[in-house]
């Protein structure tokens, strides 16, 4: 699975996938990880209002918002780990 992300955030990198992709790609190169961990601080609050009975369809929002943090979490660290580049040995 994590071969196939890091194939499909290259393409998206390199425009296979067209201009617009391309674009939001480099505008959130980055922030992704970053994104997706405060979407999980979302999904933890979200959470905890539900479980406290503070909102009734915090627990829908909260399914919806933890999917979106781990894609981000993992599109962050896919593109990190293909931006990496080993070290050369002499």
């Amino acid at each position: 699975m994590g071969a196939l992300l890091a194939h499909l955030v290259r393409k998206v990198a390199e425009g296979d996938f067209g201009q617009w992709p391309k674009v939001v790609y480099w505008k959130l190169a980055g922030w992704k990880t970053w994104i997706g961990l405060g979407l999980a601080v979302l999904w933890f609050s979200l959470t905890q209002a539900g479980a406290a009975g503070v909102c009734a369809q915090c627990d829908g929002y909260a399914a919806s918002v933890l999917a979106a943090s781990v894609f981000m979490v993992s599109v962050g660290l896919g593109d990190a780990f293909i931006r990496a580049r080993p070290p050369y040995k002499d």
